[in-house]
């Protein structure tokens, strides 16, 4: 897409830079004012590639959803599956992963003793469903309780243990903490805990990584090159040496904790996909650009990885305020993967629909790029996104910065929010 006298690139290389350039140039009779990276997932991958590796090409970056740490996360996303082989046999049923998802939206999704619809600080949420007698099926001994749900998507002790440890993500045994003892949502992993990656923040959609039709495409290839083995991929994965046989069935916490190492130690192999290189001195020095979003009700790609990124690249570089000199990252509540709504509807709380959660408008983070890099005003703490019909509006904050409720307002009406 070309723009007068700018070139905005949406998830192309440098091949298709330079034909675009060249484009811009012979149309123009001069070379363009500004070039500009947009993208989402693997889009926002390249862009911070490109960022790290080729700084003086772009003047502004707005990297959504970026799905860098390539092996650790898409490793991280057969977690789910292996731990419901391991721990249950077989796959939790849809019903019940979305039933006990909508309990954790109407535990966490509270402000000022009201349900939002969708969870606004999922750092906070610890919701545990071992604690929750209204998910467990009645007489499951949970953690101090019996369950007393005769709901059909009720939940066995062993199912809520199985969705706790898929939401705190994969370790190397399996093995999860205590929700309230530590929740997922920290800016580094656990070593205590021997915890690899992060997994979908609570009330997000579990559908897409742990629904029981089958894995993630993409998860079970990445394992089945990482350990050099096609038949663990399934069967629509060819290749000249076997085709994939479902094999990442038989796979154990420990195979799959070997296959995320081995990711780490074929990067030169996989054209170092992961992109997770924290030094982003070229960008400063070129004076370049970057807006990150990302959505914490995100059903594929964790926020956390995000997090973890932006906190990784403020040590390198000096901290937090340094980084803003030149990038930003935004946590957007409800938000799913690049688009629409990621959240399930809470079990009390409202129905979830476009009119009630506030997303990105169109070019809304576009714009503030474009004036970040050519007017030099730096884009707000408090960016306000409203719902399809406007009736709600939100802050969303530049990390490391929440939105928290004023204490008095509406608390649908951006005006009742302040990020601190």
């Amino acid at each position: 897409m070309i723009t007068y006298g700018k070139i905005l690139l949406t998830a192309h290389l440098k091949s298709s830079r330079k034909k675009t350039k060249d484009i811009v140039k012979q149309f123009y009779g001069k070379e363009e004012d500004y070039a500009y990276w947009e993208g989402c997932s693997t889009g926002g991958r390249q862009g911070y590639k490109m960022a790290q590796e080729h700084p003086e090409y772009y003047d502004g970056y707005l990297n959504g959803a970026p799905a860098m740490n390539w092996t650790r996360f898409i490793t991280s996303e057969l977690y789910p599956q292996i731990v419901m082989q391991q721990d249950l046999g077989g796959p939790i049923d849809e019903a019940k992963l979305e039933f006990v998802s909508g309990a954790a939206v109407s535990a966490c999704d509270l402000v000022d003793g009201q349900h939002l619809g969708f969870v606004l600080d999922t750092e906070s949420c610890a919701y545990n469903p071992m604690k929750d007698e209204a998910v467990l099926c009645s007489g499951e001994a949970g953690d101090g309780i019996t369950g007393t749900s005769t709901n059909a998507s009720c939940v066995t002790a062993l199912e809520a243990t199985a969705i706790n440890k898929i939401w705190y993500g994969q370790t190397v045994d399996g093995t999860a903490p205590v929700p309230t003892v530590e929740n997922v949502g920290n800016a580094y992993l656990s070593a205590p805990n021997k915890q690899l990656w992060w997994g979908l923040n609570r009330g997000t959609n579990l559908l897409r990584l742990a629904g029981s039709s089958e894995p993630f495409g993409y998860s079970t290839d990445i394992a089945a090159l990482q350990l050099q083995d096609p038949t663990i991929a399934q069967p629509t994965f060819i290749n000249p040496t076997g085709n994939g046989e479902d094999g990442w069935k038989t796979l154990s916490y420990a195979d799959l904790a070997y296959a995320y190492t081995e990711g780490l130690f074929l990067q030169g192999w996989f054209g170092n996909i992961n992109t997770d290189n924290p030094d982003l001195t070229g960008v400063k020095e070129k004076g370049a650009k970057i807006i990150s979003y990302h959505g914490l009700a995100d059903q594929l790609i964790t926020s956390d990885g995000s997090i973890n990124y932006f906190n990784r690249v403020a040590d390198e570089m000096g901290g937090a305020e340094a980084v803003h000199e030149f990038n930003k990252l935004y946590l957007i509540p409800g938000f799913g993967h690049c688009r629409g709504i990621g959240s399930v509807n809470g079990n009390d709380s409202p129905a979830l629909n476009e009119n009630n959660v506030p997303i990105p408008k169109t070019d809304q983070f576009f714009n503030l790029v474009m004036d970040w890099v050519e007017n030099g005003v730096a884009p707000p703490d408090d960016v306000i996104l409203s719902s399809a019909d406007d009736s709600v509006t939100m802050p969303v904050c530049s990390y490391p910065k929440k939105a928290v409720y004023s204490g008095t307002g509406s608390i649908t009406d951006e005006s009742s929010y302040t990020c601190e």
